[in-house]
């Protein structure tokens, strides 16, 4: 594993910086108050060599006190320089980077997403282990049937949207379309998977991985948070025609079957607790969930509101933000109409 994504390293390498953080704060106080002592003893005694190097002694931690607190523009001045320079310096730009709690939790959630896909899903040890919903729900009771009847509660699709096009290359393409069944197993699941990509991109990209179809490419592959991304995106003979059709409608034509707010999903091992106005709900029951009410918990300490089961089987995907809610609109396409 490459060790700018490896949260282990990363977490590491955050405490690193933790104490430097810390150092900022505390040696320029000491060096003030070493000062302010020898300040004191020099006047005290009245012996003017004694005041006189005390001066020299208080403008030499002045100096120092100024370095140190200009460690972290120099720091960013080398690390944003480094890009230019080699690969190893790069990666060290990257690795110093990546090293922020934000990162290293959506790097953790990805790997342990991706422990979890090593089970094979159709076995007893993947079910007990990370779908318990399938033992909790009355077995006799369809799960297509309470499934479908919640996700259709909440994709009234107004078959419209202007959103972003990606030109996708046909590699690029079919790495994501195997990222986004790997996710989600269906071509409707597909298609949502890859409107959240574009989504969470758009939302939170900031430039760091660059623009367009490439930019997002890069996103989905490094940022962490799409569970093998860095072994899936690399599939590019991947060939099921109906989950590529899918999501080159999403991404290529701009056909989301998301609206551009939801940005969240989680299998149901990785959710904590959910409640319904305050009330707890059983977090595997399906039928319990509320579009728009249903507040969920992860164990990553994030919370969003749910708004839908995209397919039968598909993770409970949400949103973490109201005002996005509100600022960018319900716009969206129905998987019916994407043409696949």
């Amino acid at each position: 594993m490459d060790l700018c994504t490896d949260y282990h390293f990363l977490e590491g390498l955050l405490i690193v910086k933790y104490f430097i953080r810390i150092a900022l704060i505390v040696v320029p106080i000491i060096l003030i108050v070493l000062a302010s002592i020898d300040s004191i003893k020099a006047l005290i005694s009245g012996n003017n060599a004694a005041i006189k190097d005390i001066f020299v002694k208080m403008g030499k931690r002045i100096c120092c006190v100024a370095i140190i607190l200009m460690i972290p523009d120099v720091l960013f001045i080398l690390f944003n320089s480094f890009s230019s320079f080699s690969t190893v310096a790069n990666n060290i730009a990257i690795c110093y980077q990546n090293a922020e709690t934000t990162m290293v939790s959506d790097l953790k959630r990805a790997r342990l997403n991706e422990l979890e896909e090593l089970n094979q899903e159709d076995t007893e040890e993947y079910i007990v282990e990370f779908s318990k919903d399938k033992f909790v729900n009355d077995p006799s009771e369809s799960v297509t049937s309470s499934s479908t009847s919640l996700s259709a509660s909440n994709t009234s699709a107004t078959n419209s949207g202007n959103f972003t096009k990606y030109s996708l290359s046909d590699a690029q393409l079919r790495g994501i379309a195997y990222q986004c069944y790997k996710e989600q197993g269906t071509a409707k699941g597909a298609a949502a998977e890859a409107s959240l990509m574009a989504n969470r991109f758009e939302l939170y990209n900031q430039g760091k991985y660059g623009e367009g179809a490439d930019g997002l490419f890069n996103y989905v592959k490094s940022s962490g948070w799409f569970a093998g991304s860095q072994s899936n995106l690399s599939n590019t003979s991947y060939d099921d025609a109906q989950i590529i059709a899918a999501v080159r409608a999403v991404l290529v034509e701009g056909k989301r079957t998301l609206p551009g707010y939801v940005d969240e999903h989680d299998c149901f091992s990785d959710i904590s607790s959910a409640t319904n106005n305050g009330t707890s709900i059983n977090v595997s029951d399906r039928s319990a969930y509320q579009a728009n009410v249903t507040k969920l918990y992860n164990v990553y300490d994030s919370s969003y509101t749910f708004y839908s089961f995209p397919d039968t089987n598909s993770d409970p995907f949400g949103y973490l933000s109201e005002e996005n809610r509100a600022q960018i609109g319900e716009e969206h396409y129905a998987f019916e109409d994407l043409g696949v």
